[in-house]
């Protein structure tokens, strides 16, 4: 991605990102199979290995600045109400450079999970891009600190929480993992370092291949059914 930030409609980049969606080191699953979701899920060439080998990993990477990312959080969230005991959900602000614009919101992600309120402000950032058109929020840090405070943050708290070891951390790990899986769209979702979902469909087919896929892995790893 860029080095050297141009200017450019922030709120276009996802659907950019959106046409992108071919990947040089996966194969296409089942192409000749019966495969019931034949075309929305990409196999893999190897597994790229997850945190806990008793639970089913699915990594969402999303960017607060994008549309597709904010209309699929209402659906997924109600997904994620029923999700089976075995499946550890992960998401992770997609990170391409330190001084890439999406590394703000990504510390933005994360200082709100340091400050134990990221159930509170996750949709409530999307909200205030796209409902409210605050895109200052997209490249501003100081735009993004004063929404904090706007939103009942005291100026010690969020000194403490951007200065903490878990955003200081947590960052890094986000380009790191967005370099790992190669993203180039969000939203993206991976199950267990095995599959990627296209995306065809829309949102609520996205969440039945979702399914489909737990399924699929939960036979071959073996796990017993909730």
């Amino acid at each position: 991605m860029i080095k050297k930030i141009v200017k450019f409609d922030f709120m276009s980049v996802c659907l950019v990102l959106s046409l992108g969606w071919f990947w040089s080191t996966v194969v296409m699953a089942d192409e000749g199979g019966s495969e019931p979701y034949k075309g929305q899920y990409e196999e893999l060439d190897f597994e790229l290995g997850t945190a806990d080998p008793d639970k089913i990993e699915v990594l969402e990477f999303f960017w607060y600045g994008c549309g597709h990312c904010y209309e699929f959080e209402k659906p997924l969230s109600v997904w994620l109400q029923n999700k089976p005991a075995d499946v550890e959900f992960i998401s992770i602000p997609a990170v391409f450079a330190d001084d890439h614009p999406w590394a703000l919101l990504a510390k933005a992600y994360y200082v709100a999970e340091a400050l134990g309120r990221l159930d509170e402000f996750h949709l409530i950032i999307f909200q205030a891009i796209h409902n409210k058109n605050q895109h200052d929020l997209l490249k501003e840090e100081s735009a993004i600190k004063d929404f904090f405070v706007t939103h009942g943050v005291s100026q010690k708290d969020l000194a403490n929480a951007y200065r903490s070891f878990h955003v200081f951390t947590q960052v890094p790990y986000a380009k790191e993992m967005t370099d790992r899986y190669n993203i180039n769209s969000v939203p993206s979702l991976f199950v267990n370092g095995r599959y990627r979902l296209t995306g065809e469909g829309g949102h609520e087919q996205m969440l039945k291949v979702l399914d489909f896929l737990i399924e699929k892995e939960r036979e071959h790893i073996n796990l017993p059914r909730d």
